[in-house]
């Protein structure tokens, strides 16, 4: 048997405030307000899915797997991006709105705050911003 989850985000069930175990480091730079540029293209679909419906999902692969009588090998693949379609637009969205209602506090107590990410489509436009914004000055 072969299981292939998507991004596990969070958890459905419970909604603990943002554990994420894949994308920690994107959402707590974000959080932490040093995450301003991403190239990302906002229209393009993320395929994520809560933990707890992966291990639903796996529970329910293995005793499939156990009680099968051939010894094919089957393959799951747990996702959403076909049914539920979630876009890198709604996922900018989400952060901005949850760590603006939830901000985390820096080493004074101050609420830490955060602003909309820059979307950069391409890799090329993310570089020549970069060399423009933090390179040029550098040189000057």
């Amino acid at each position: 048997m072969l299981f292939c989850p998507s991004v596990c985000i969070s958890i459905a069930a419970a909604c603990f405030a943002w554990s994420f175990r894949t994308i920690d480091g994107v959402a707590f730079g974000y959080a932490k307000g040093k995450l301003k540029h991403f190239p990302f293209n906002p229209q393009l679909i993320v395929d994520v899915i809560p933990a707890d419906m992966v291990i639903n999902a796996l529970i329910v692969a293995m005793l499939e797997y156990a009680n099968q009588s051939t010894t094919s090998e089957i393959i799951y693949h747990v996702g959403s991006s076909l049914r539920n379609p979630f876009k890198f637009s709604n996922l900018n969205e989400l952060f901005f709105l949850y760590f603006t209602q939830n901000p985390l506090i820096d080493k004074e107590g101050k609420p830490i705050k955060v602003g909309e990410v820059t979307a950069f489509s391409s890799m090329a436009s993310f570089r020549i911003y970069m060399a423009i914004r933090y390179s040029l000055p550098l040189k000057v």
